[in-house]
């Protein structure tokens, strides 16, 4: 049941362009790096929350009622049947989530940082080194493609072990 009224919940905020919330979390927090942490906690949260929502939705209630049977108290079954099915929708929206946090950290940096990879771009961008631009971009696809790759990693072990854990392979 709390899917059903977190789901839309979750979709709504991710529609949101956090952008406009930065200004507020820099008059909260400072321009340190308390609001980057904050803002690419934000942005990350809500798809990872989102998809473990729904990732719990779509388990079979077979596997509460089997674990029930044997004995299994409710938060046994929350965290050894459910959130152990979960997990390949989990580390799905890991990728997303993690995405969106160094899209985040990167703009924010941009915006209002003395130090870090976005304001090293948004030097070079203003003082025209389209070099130091360049390197500075592709320094972020690396970082990117790193967390995707140890994501996808993670995605395709725990989606084999769902797998195996319902018996459809």
């Amino acid at each position: 049941m709390p899917a059903l009224i977190l789901a839309p919940v979750l979709s709504g905020v991710i529609a949101l362009p956090l952008i406009v919330l930065y200004p507020v979390l820099v008059a909260w927090l400072g321009i340190g790096i308390t609001s980057k942490i904050a803002y690419g906690a934000a942005a990350g949260f809500f798809p990872v929350a989102l998809a473990a929502s729904l990732g719990m939705r779509a388990i079979d209630p077979r596997f509460a009622e089997m674990a029930r049977a044997v004995g299994a108290t409710p938060t046994q079954i929350v965290t050894q049947v459910k959130m152990r099915l979960a997990l390949p929708a989990i580390v799905s929206g890991l990728k997303v989530g993690t995405s969106l946090v160094i899209i985040s950290v990167i703009q924010s940096e941009m915006l209002s940082a003395t130090d870090g990879l976005g304001f090293w771009i948004s030097y070079h961008r203003a003082l025209f080194n389209t070099g130091q631009v360049y390197l500075g971009i592709i320094l972020v696809l690396v970082l990117a493609a790193i967390s995707h790759l140890a994501l996808s990693a993670l995605e395709q072990k725990f989606g084999r072990a769902r797998v195996l854990e319902q018996g459809l392979e």
